[in-house]
């Protein structure tokens, strides 16, 4: 049965998701009750069209999205041949549906990481995914949200009270570091972190330009960073961890997406608040008859 949006839930949805709300509703029916025109659209751009927390607006550059419905090597889409590691652990619930539960990396379990050459940014992308934490934190906790790696690697981390740093408290962590040429950059300053158990939050990586680094939480941008020395080249990164691993704390993860371009501010901020809001009235993941 798909859930549908009444007036009223309708009207909460903020104007800048108006758009989407109506696309996700359209991608609902079956092609052959739209018109001849949406219909005879190319082949390749129907799965994209199933999967509803994909925004209409960029959908279409998203190449690779792992929802976990189907386990954690059976990513939905995968335009560009990415080969996912990780441990098979029982699955949890999701944002809507299926989550990942992350493994333990302390017990030797295998962490969860997508490999593909497209992750590179010397070209425009995005690498974004909704975690949540399954145990509360305490003043030592620490975890990895984001890494992209290879020669070097772009990491979004929390680290907690300890000699590293000399921390005092869970703080936010920025990291591009040990690429040949580009001078480090480590930020270790970003203030307090402290999220509570059960509860979804998002993390995302943009690189333009191939220079310039966004880094967002919760929709909000938390850092920009332009690199110094060269420009990313092909071949700078190959891997993206996607859950806490050397840094492990209890972890959910869900709606791993990867885009071929930098989404905006704007974009991933309605992005967020728009599926929050798709997850709190249980609309689907994807349109029927999806595989």
């Amino acid at each position: 049965m798909v859930a549908r949006l009444s007036p009223r839930s309708a009207a909460r949805l903020p104007v800048a998701w108006a758009a989407l709300a109506v696309g996700l509703l359209l991608s609902a029916v079956p092609d052959g009750a739209r018109g001849g025109e949406e219909a005879g659209k190319k082949e390749d751009a129907a799965p994209v069209s199933k999967f509803l927390y994909l925004p209409p607006g960029w959908a279409d550059r998203v190449v690779f999205y792992h929802s976990f419905e189907s386990g954690v090597d059976k990513p939905e889409i995968n335009l560009i041949q990415g080969q996912v590691r990780g441990e098979k652990t029982e699955p949890v619930a999701g944002l809507n549906g299926r989550g990942y539960k992350a493994p333990n990396s302390y017990e030797k379990k295998t962490p969860l990481q997508l490999n593909s050459p497209a992750l590179c940014p010397h070209k425009p992308i995005t690498v974004m995914l909704w975690f949540r934490l399954d145990a509360a934190m305490k003043p030592e906790t620490s975890f990895q949200l984001l890494k992209l790696g290879g020669r070097g690697y772009i990491s979004s981390f929390v680290r907690g009270k300890g000699d590293w740093c000399a921390l005092k408290e869970p703080t936010y962590i920025s990291q591009v570091y040990d690429f040949p040429g580009v001078t480090n950059h480590h930020n270790s300053w970003g203030g307090r972190v402290w999220f509570e158990p059960g509860e979804w939050h998002h993390v995302a990586i943009t690189v333009a330009g191939a220079s310039e680094v966004r880094i967002y939480w919760d929709g909000k941008l938390r850092e920009n960073i332009v690199i110094k020395g060269r420009l990313f080249r092909e071949g700078d990164v190959s891997w993206a961890h996607l859950d806490p691993n050397w840094l492990y704390h209890p972890m959910s993860i869900d709606d791993v997406v990867v885009a071929d371009r930098a989404l905006t501010a704007d974009e991933i901020g309605d992005y967020v608040t728009a599926v929050r809001q798709l997850a709190a009235m249980r609309f689907p993941t994807a349109s029927p008859g999806s595989p």
